[in-house]
């Protein structure tokens, strides 16, 4: 990738990072085999508490109307840090059995249990995936038959899952995950810590930051950057599990 970039560290102090809420995402699945397929505990590449990740991407590639895109040039690359960790090579997601074989301890692990909740098209499962408090946003997700099983039929058309990074911002977790390995497919969730499980949550939606992440990931490149070669901040270790 060419062109001059201007970094943004997002730190404790920034602007808010954001996950839009989708409940028909195209997401994906796959075979239930052996236990080759639960790799969701691996360790990351990078083991610093102080990591970050770099996502970087030409500003024509990014929500033209998103204010970290003002004034720059088409092939003028943006880059956005945020505290967290690559993995490399992508984490490979498992199929969870059951609802009740769902370990949402990690961010990764709850990331298995959605997915693995809406190829099941469960309802108790999907609910208990997501933060109380939000139940009525995801309500036609959770009682409505038919929406249950149009994403249970998009779930089953894709094979595989991949974890590409996991980054925090405040208290959430916002993990950048891909479908069949293919870039266009990838999709950003987050995560918020509720007692000794993390959720879903839909609690950033409306911040336009979450649009230039997934523009940058789908777009462009995301690599484990050292601190030092970051913007001075504070940072944001993850919280403790």
């Amino acid at each position: 990738m060419t062109g001059r970039s201007k970094g943004v560290m997002l730190g404790a102090g920034a602007f808010a990072v954001s996950m839009g809420f989708v409940i028909w995402s195209t997401v994906g699945c796959e075979d239930t085999q052996a236990a080759e397929n639960r790799s969701t505990e691996r360790t990351p590449v990078s083991a610093e508490d102080r990591a970050t990740v770099a996502f970087r991407a030409k500003a024509s590639a990014l929500p033209g109307g998103a204010q970290v895109v003002q004034g720059k040039a088409p092939d003028e690359v943006v880059e956005i840090v945020l505290p967290g960790l690559v993995y490399d090579p992508p984490l490979k997601v498992g199929l969870v059995t059951t609802r009740y074989d769902a370990d949402r301890r990690t961010p990764e692990a709850a990331s298995a249990s959605d997915f693995s909740a809406m190829r099941a098209g469960d309802s108790g499962w999907l609910r208990e995936n997501y933060v109380a408090e939000e139940y009525p946003q995801i309500k036609a997700l959770v009682d409505d038959p038919n929406i249950r099983r149009m994403n249970q039929g998009v779930f089953k058309r894709y094979g595989v899952k991949t974890i590409v990074a996991r980054c925090f911002y405040k208290d959430v977790a916002l993990v950048f995950a891909r479908y069949d390995d293919v870039k266009v497919r990838g999709m950003v969730e987050a995560y918020q810590k509720v007692d000794r499980d993390w959720k879903r949550t839909n609690a950033l939606a409306k911040d336009e930051t979450v649009a230039v992440l997934l523009g940058a990931f789908r777009n462009g490149d995301v690599v484990n950057v050292s601190p030092s070669e970051t913007p001075a901040s504070p940072g944001v270790p993850p919280p403790a599990e």
